[in-house]
């Protein structure tokens, strides 16, 4: 879910169907993850993923603020490839869980498909309300919308620093 805040820090309410496509490229990116470690064609340890989660929520907060390049007007983004990328990690992230879900289904393919059609259905609920929140401040608290992305995007930042925080030290201290 932070993530996903994370990269609707940047977009308005007017640019819905930007961000629509966004989110579905981190969609595609896990679920082909998904697909391929569910038929344990990619692997990869477990902690490692973990670790790496919070540092791809990191690095979309770190865009957010400094861009390595203007954000393009049109229809194309660099972001959708950015956020493809992270999806593949992501979706490593969630292999284990649908593995436990599956066991030793026959039915493999429909449950992939009903496990990402859920994910993005819930990814664009947090959507709609990270957009709709910023939208009711910068009505009613008199916060500028540049001034609001960064806010978030530091107050994501910062969460996911503790959520790497916490894996790195339960990574070191169970390996003793």
């Amino acid at each position: 879910m932070l993530f996903i805040a994370a990269l609707t820090g940047l977009y308005g309410l007017n640019e819905w169907k930007k961000l629509v496509i966004l989110i579905s490229s981190f969609t595609i990116g896990h679920s082909i993850t998904l697909l391929l470690s569910v038929l344990e064609v990619v692997q990869l340890a477990p902690n490692l993923v973990e670790m790496l989660i919070p540092v791809t929520i990191m690095a979309t907060c770190y865009q957010n603020i400094y861009p390595l390049a203007e954000r393009p007007t049109d229809h194309f983004s660099p972001n959708y490839f950015l956020a493809l990328g992270f999806g593949f990690i992501h979706g490593m992230g969630f292999s284990t869980q649908l593995k436990m879900l599956l066991g030793r289904s026959e039915h493999i393919a429909f449950e992939l498909l009903s496990f990402n059609l859920g994910i993005e259905t819930a990814q664009l609920f947090i959507v709609f309300i990270v957009l709709l929140l910023k939208w009711l401040i910068t009505k009613n608290a008199g916060i500028n919308t540049k001034n609001l992305n960064s806010i978030i995007s530091i107050a994501v930042f910062a969460l996911a620093l503790l959520m790497l925080a916490q894996r790195l030290y339960f990574f070191y201290n169970s390996n003793e």
